[in-house]
């Protein structure tokens, strides 16, 4: 992914905190309110999840791939930075008032990138991650209860507003392969 690469590359602080929050996003599907929310010690890279406050104050466990992983391990090496000495519950500590960053500020942080990168900043945000998280996992024929799971969604319709990729995918596949389809 074009913004994820774009600030991999940067070693300053905030750009490896930006890496991780990207990484995130686009692996797990979170909502960026659930992100911003993070605790340390919901943060397994051992067991490969992480724990999230959802809504309705329902927890979940998702699964985090390698990339997210590599991620996370370069970012605990410099999280004391953005907590100047104190101790933070929070896995991604700032000076708000909450004591963590902010939705805003990832917002933000994301439309500048997206800028940087040539990209419509009308076209990205955090939930468009989510949405392409959810997306890519239906195009290639994952379980819509197990995305549904990920997400948080209590009901399987909000999940299925995806399954129009599938419905694409099938009509190319009965076009391309079934002989009564094929045009003269």
């Amino acid at each position: 992914m074009l913004l994820i690469n774009e600030v991999k590359s940067d070693t300053e602080f905030y750009s490896v905190r930006l890496w991780v929050m990207l990484e995130i996003l686009y692996a797990t599907g979170v909502r960026v309110s659930e992100l911003v929310e993070l605790k340390n010690t919901n943060v397994n890279i051992q067991q490969k999840y992480i724990l999230v406050r959802g809504k309705g104050n329902k927890e979940r466990l998702i699964p985090i791939s390698e990339r997210a992983i590599e991620a996370i391990k370069s970012y605990s090496k410099i999280r004391d930075v953005f907590c100047k000495k104190r101790e933070s519950q929070w896995f991604f500590p700032s000076f708000s008032t909450s004591g963590h960053i902010t939705r805003d500020a990832i917002y933000k942080n994301i439309k500048k990138i997206a800028g940087n990168c040539g990209i419509p900043i009308s076209k990205v945000s955090p939930h468009v991650l989510r949405h392409s998280f959810a997306s890519l996992l239906v195009a290639r024929d994952a379980n819509l209860r197990s995305v549904q799971q990920m997400l948080g969604h209590a009901d399987i319709t909000t999940t299925e507003i995806y399954t129009h990729i599938m419905n694409e995918r099938l009509e190319n596949t009965v076009n391309n392969f079934h002989p009564l389809a094929k045009k003269n």
